[in-house]
């Protein structure tokens, strides 16, 4: 009887850590730069989570996923670190601090895609803010070839 308690106890104690929440967190950080390399300090980084997930038969999505996502500021040496996050693979933004930069998602890199492992620091992700306008156009399109929503790129 002695024998079977026992297994019991290790068996609770196993589940309990290997569900622990903590063991499935990890750290991302990196480095925000303009054009010519420089670091950018006070500039805000957006980071969300990509979710898993499936559509189902009616075409709604289902997401196995929690959704994560938040932002933190770079500090004087344009350089970012967040910790406690679960882990999994995000996607990561500058947010443009000056009129004449644009945001990192917006030029060239998209969402930097990050993977974090759990128990690990990734601290190597490098995000530019790129010198540049933003332009916001309305198309007509008597015709209706286009879509509500469609993107077009110059």
């Amino acid at each position: 009887m002695k024998e079977l308690v026992l297994c019991f106890v290790f068996a609770c104690a196993a589940i309990s850590s290997a569900g622990s929440p903590v063991d499935q967190t990890g750290s991302l950080g990196g480095v925000v730069v303009d054009d010519q390399g420089h670091p950018v300090g006070g500039v805000n980084v957006e980071y969300h989570l990509l979710r898993a997930g499936w559509t189902d038969r009616y075409g709604r999505h289902v997401f196995t996923d929690p959704i994560v996502s938040g932002w933190v500021t770079t500090g004087a040496d344009g350089r970012f670190t967040v910790t406690g996050v679960r882990a999994g693979q995000y996607a990561i933004c500058a947010l443009a601090k000056l009129p004449h930069q644009l945001h990192s998602c917006q030029w060239g890199q998209g969402g930097a895609p990050v993977k974090v492992t759990a128990g690990q620091a990734t601290g190597d992700v490098r995000l530019v803010l790129r010198s540049g306008v933003s332009l916001t156009v309305h198309v007509a399109d008597p015709i209706g070839i286009a879509d509500p929503g469609d993107v077009f790129r110059a």
